[in-house]
């Protein structure tokens, strides 16, 4: 069924799907380029279409970071935790001053689905980083993690596939 339905799309939709896929968090670009890959996008349609995808809740994540701060202040649920990563944040001070920006372009480039953009911003707001430098630093971030996903899922995985496709289907692929 799947099948049909992403065969049926054309590749204008599956790069909308693609897209889509890649603004939801723990997805974001990382989870989109393999989707993609599994749609028989090539590869810079998929790298391209996520990257742009991923980087545009960007602005909104970071200018609504101090309403998410006090309103975790305020939350039964969250209020410990958060004393907990104020006291973290304000022993680290000089750290996160000094190096916060590469931080984030380390922390949002790790190929990991579920560590990217909705973390960096996360970070960014918790510990009080320039929005600037915090923007180019997701971006930065951004383009290393779909570069190296990229790398991986249609240099080593679709090689690997097609390997073991010959080994078990000879003269199909």
């Amino acid at each position: 069924m799947v099948e049909s339905l992403v065969s049926g799309l054309g590749t204008l939709g599956r790069n909308l799907f693609v897209f889509l896929v890649s603004l939801t968090p723990f997805c974001e670009n990382k989870g989109s380029i393999m989707l993609g890959a599994t749609m028989n996008l090539k590869w810079y349609l998929s790298f391209f279409t996520s990257s742009a995808s991923a980087i545009l809740p960007v602005p909104f994540l970071l200018g609504s970071g101090e309403k998410i701060r006090v309103w975790a202040h305020n939350s039964r649920f969250f209020s410990g935790p958060m004393r907990k990563i104020d006291q973290f944040l304000d022993s680290h001070q000089q750290f996160f001053a000094k190096h916060g920006w590469l931080a984030l372009l380390l922390i949002t480039s790790l190929p990991f689905t579920g560590i990217g953009i909705w973390a960096g911003c996360l970070i960014a707001n918790l510990a009080g980083l320039d929005r600037r430098q915090s923007l180019w630093a997701l971006f930065g971030g951004v383009i290393l993690s779909g570069l190296f996903t990229t790398l991986g899922t249609y240099g080593l995985l679709v090689h690997i596939a097609n390997f073991f496709g010959k080994l078990l289907h000879p003269g199909v692929l």
